[in-house]
């Protein structure tokens, strides 16, 4: 499904009174679009992220009320499948928003996952454990091997050099848990005085530390801020524990979202704070170099 398809199936969900506010396409073809009166998810008719949206929900069970808004309908058309949702008060980063976002993670992450269909199960843990070298040949390694020597080298060596502080960590010992999996505040909604989430297209089993690398390192949260929101989540965790994850955060924008300037921007920003290699900091204008070039 392409651009253009997303948007004849956006505006065949739209009234002619909800106005257009804002509105983000992934690579995948998937639409997220906000009207005045609603927010409409919309998804490749051949994508899982229905399944999986269904599946997270089924887990939730009586706490959805608590963590999601689920999807008011679900419509199946021949080459995409829209899901709307009710607009509620769109969440913005301020500090009592991001208080309210770190409860919201604790008590997702520490909904019990008993028996977990296999849609949700990230092929990335082993015994339950997540495992970052699965990660890396999955994700990573093929399109590392295609860099130039200098950064190749850097981007190894910094993989090397956070799985080594993440497998000195208590956090290597943690088990999956359900997650969000696209934790920003554009996926956050106060609907009835409660923040919840929205889009559960990328909900799994995994890692908990993921949903708060992706929320520091997606929504920019300011270095000044950082350490408190993490002691927030938990007392004993620091910066250091989300190293890892940090780092994947920004070899996955810097590798398949180019096309998005934010985050693009936010990679640069949490490089230079993580005081990487220069070459390593430049990986993000590079990578958007050559797909300038390749487009």
């Amino acid at each position: 499904m392409n651009i253009r398809t997303s948007i004849d199936a956006m505006n065949q969900t739209a009234r002619p009174d909800a106005s257009l506010k804002v509105w983000r396409l992934d690579k995948h073809g998937a639409l997220m679009a906000g009207f005045s009166d609603a927010i409409i998810s919309i998804s490749p008719q051949d994508c899982a992220k229905r399944a999986l949206t269904v599946a997270a929900l089924d887990m939730l069970g009586g706490r959805t009320d608590e963590l999601a808004i689920p999807p008011a309908s679900t419509t199946i058309l021949e080459r995409a499948v829209i899901m709307i949702y009710p607009r509620g008060e769109p969440a913005i980063s301020t500090p009592d928003s991001c208080a309210a976002a770190i409860k919201l993670l604790k008590g997702l992450h520490s909904v019990e996952v008993t028996n977990p269909p296999k849609i949700l199960v990230n092929p990335f843990l082993v015994d339950g454990r997540y495992c970052p070298l699965s990660a890396w040949d999955s994700l990573f390694a093929r399109r590392v091997t295609m860099l130039p020597k200098q950064t190749r080298e850097a981007v190894l060596k910094t993989f090397k050099m956070s799985c080594e502080s993440f497998n000195r960590s208590t956090i290597a010992r943690m088990k999956g848990c359900l997650i969000h999996g696209d934790v920003q505040f554009g996926n956050m909604v106060r609907l009835d005085g409660t923040l919840r989430l929205i889009d559960w297209e990328d909900a799994r089993i995994d890692h908990p530390l993921i949903d708060l690398a992706q929320f520091l390192f997606v929504n920019a949260i300011p270095q000044s801020q950082i350490r408190e929101v993490i002691r927030a989540y938990d007392p004993a965790l620091t910066t250091e524990d989300l190293l890892l994850f940090g780092y994947l955060n920004y070899l996955w924008t810097c590798f398949f979202m180019q096309e998005n300037q934010d985050l693009m921007q936010a990679a640069r920003t949490w490089a230079v704070a993580q005081n990487l290699p220069e070459a390593l900091c430049e990986l993000s204008e590079d990578q958007k170099t050559t797909k300038g070039k390749s487009s």
